[in-house]
């Protein structure tokens, strides 16, 4: 036997053992390999399975994204419809606004015109204003004058008025008076002598013993406050008395505005009230009717 058969029984000796190792696991495990195979099949199963329901799920995705599609495009159209609209707007604005500028420039200018103008008739409106407060200065004292003269005027027509109503009753007094010593004289002439002697020195002692009723020299005005009526007699009572120089045996003219009322006498005087009785009463004496006597009555 050469060397090389040699090699030859070696190599297939070698391989035979190899074999043997390879073949008896693989003998070993056939059974093993068989339950793989069907477990991956089931698994293919299973994943064929999943994959059809995710490709229903896709399908139904896909057309669920083909209807957002459709409805993105309609979009989209009416989009470009809105779009194409507002470019036609803005080139009507814009022309607007090129008419507006022309506008502006024609304003700025009639504005620049009106603000000279306007300065004009400011400076205009100052010497005027300047000259209107001089001219007021003067109206103010000249009203001043006015009033102070109005005051005055209205003070003597006051006055004036005061007088002829005192003129009036005055008048009106002297004409009771002269016919209350008249129906006195008649009186006296038909008495005797000697009792038209006797009140006569009767009378001058009164009037020296300071009884009879008198007017003072100094104004006194008042108004009444109360009226009380006693049998024939009328007596009210008034809002002046001993500190407004009021004294008893004092005469006073009673009016109402224009109407004389008649005379008052005074009996009795407190510090600012007193009450007298009426004489000549030619009318219905009421509280609120004036009061006059001395310089106001004569």
């Amino acid at each position: 036997m050469n060397g090389l058969t040699k090699v030859f029984v070696v190599l297939v000796t070698i391989l035979s053992v190899v074999l043997v190792a390879l073949i008896v696991p693989f003998v070993a495990n056939t059974e093993n390999y068989r339950q793989k195979v069907q477990d991956a099949n089931t698994q293919l199963a299973l994943a064929n399975q999943k994959a059809s329901l995710k490709q229903n799920e896709v399908e139904a995705a896909a057309a669920r994204s083909a209807e957002e599609i459709s409805k993105l495009k309609a979009e989209v159209a009416q989009l470009t419809s809105r779009i194409t609209s507002l470019t036609s707007s803005l080139a009507q604005a814009e022309n607007e606004v090129l008419t507006q500028r022309t506008r502006n420039a024609q304003t700025t200018a009639q504005l620049n015109v009106l603000t000279a103008a306007n300065k004009q008739h400011a400076d205009i409106t100052a010497a005027l204003q300047k000259e209107l407060n001089e001219r007021r200065t003067e109206t103010v004292t000249l009203q001043t004058r006015l009033i102070e003269l109005s005051r005055r005027n209205n003070d003597l027509e006051e006055q004036s008025n005061t007088l002829a109503r005192s003129v009036r009753h005055s008048q009106e007094q002297m004409t009771g008076l002269e016919e209350e010593v008249r129906k006195l004289d008649q009186l006296i002439q038909r008495l005797p002598a000697d009792q038209r002697r006797q009140l006569l020195s009767g009378g001058q002692e009164q009037a020296v013993a300071g009884n009879q009723p008198f007017v003072p020299s100094m104004s006194i005005r008042g108004a009444v406050t109360a009226v009380e009526k006693r049998l024939d007699d009328t007596f009210v009572q008034v809002n002046v008395g001993s500190r407004d120089g009021v004294e008893p045996n004092m005469k006073f003219w009673v009016h109402r505005g224009e109407q004389f009322i008649g005379t008052l006498v005074i009996t009795r005087v407190d510090a600012g009230v007193a009450a007298g009785r009426m004489q000549l009463l030619q009318g219905q004496v009421a509280q609120g009717d004036l009061i006059l006597t001395g310089g106001a009555g004569l």
